[in-house]
């Protein structure tokens, strides 16, 4: 090997040299899942008072049978009250 050879070599490992050493990667941690914290389930009776016209019953009935889906231990009390008494018996 000549001399320009030699050098030429020794410099390329003298940058190889000061290069940053590789950063070594942390292996990744895994997070335990969480667990879905078991809801209770709803029972009981609502009692529901309203004052909505018949063609609007059809609509409450509806929200009420979606609501049941859900939660059949819930029974619902639905009670029509006129609209002028219906303040009455709140405050009662």
């Amino acid at each position: 090997m000549n001399r320009f050879g030699f050098f030429a070599v020794l410099l390329a490992l003298a940058v190889a040299a000061c290069a940053p050493a590789a950063t070594p990667t942390a292996p990744p941690v895994e997070e335990p899942t969480p667990t879905p914290e078991a809801v209770p389930a709803l029972t009981g009776t609502i009692t529901l008072w309203h004052a909505w016209k018949e063609n609007e019953i059809a609509s409450l009935n509806e929200v009420i049978a979606a609501f049941q889906a859900l939660h059949p231990d819930v029974q619902f009390d639905v009670l029509y009250t006129p609209f002028d008494d219906l303040r009455g018996k709140f405050e009662t």
